[in-house]
């Protein structure tokens, strides 16, 4: 987290890659895929730690979405699929970044 997504996403921007992802997936997370693909082509480089991360929470979007099967709500599993990932992928982008406070301070 400390690399890959505290630098700007623009140089004139005030906003870093972290906070416009983290907002962007509470919104919605795929859109948040998709401004980081757009922004990851057009800086020429992407990062394999933000990539698994999304990788992570996709699988576990599909996993919850397979898993939550009420019996009176036959499209709640697409509902899970559409905005799991809204809570998900914040709290990946907390915990990586917690995981490297604890880390940095221990150094």
């Amino acid at each position: 987290m400390s690399q890959e997504l505290s630098v700007r996403a623009h140089a004139a921007s005030p906003v870093d890659l972290s906070m416009l992802l983290t907002f962007t997936a509470m919104i919605w997370f795929y859109a948040s895929l998709v401004i980081y693909i757009v922004v990851a082509v057009t800086r020429n480089r992407s990062s394999t730690s933000v990539l698994r991360a999304y990788g992570a929470t996709a699988v576990l979007t599909m996993l919850f979405a397979f898993l939550y099967q009420p019996p009176r709500s036959p499209l709640a599993n697409l509902e899970a699929v559409a905005l799991a990932g809204n809570f998900l992928f914040p709290m990946m982008l907390v915990g990586w970044r917690l995981g490297d406070r604890l880390r940095l301070t221990q150094m």
